[in-house]
C-alpha cells in the first residue's frame, strides 16, 4: 500500500480517512502499510495527532519502544492534554524500566491518568520498584 490510499482512481488526501486506513491496516497487522500511510498523513499535516499516534503503535508493534516513546512524546508537545499518548508513554517507559520517568509523567499528568486504575497501578508499581531498588 503507498502512503496515500487510492479510492476511485484517486489518491486519498482527507486526513480523517487516512487516519482510519492507517488504523485499519493496524488492526489487520499490516505494520510496514501503516506507517507508510502514517507517514503520508505527516506529510499533509505535520502535527495531525492520530498520525503521531499510529507511528508510535506501529513502533510498538515492530518492539522499537524507544522510537514509540518518540512519537508519543511528540505528540504530547504539540497536544499536552492527548491521553492516548499519556497512556502509551507510560507503558513504554514502565516497559523499558524506567521507574522514574513514569512517576514523572504521572505527576506531570495525573488529572489525566487517575481516572485509569491500570495506570495507577503501573505508576504505583513503578514508584515502588524506584523506591525499592
Amino acid at each position: 500500500m503507498s502512503d496515500k490510499t487510492p479510492h476511485a482512481g484517486r489518491l486519498e488526501t482527507d486526513p480523517v480517512e487516512l487516519s482510519k486506513a492507517g488504523f485499519r491496516a493496524l488492526e489487520e497487522r499490516d505494520v510496514e502499510s501503516a506507517n507508510s500511510i502514517f507517514m503520508g498523513l505527516l506529510e499533509i499535516d505535520p502535527s495531525n495527532s492520530y498520525a503521531l499516534v499510529g507511528l508510535a503503535e506501529c513502533a510498538k508493534r515492530n518492539k522499537d519502544l524507544p522510537a514509540a516513546a518518540d512519537w508519543y512524546r511528540r505528540c504530547l508537545s504539540q497536544d499536552p492534554k492527548n491521553e492516548v499518548s499519556v497512556r502509551g508513554l507510560v507503558m513504554c517507559y514502565s516497559e523499558m524500566n524506567l521507574h522514574k520517568k513514569v512517576t514523572e509523567l504521572w505527576e506531570s499528568h495525573a488529572n489525566l491518568l487517575e481516572e485509569h486504575d491500570s495506570m495507577a497501578l503501573k505508576t504505583a508499581d513503578a514508584f515502588r520498584k524506584l523506591h525499592n531498588t
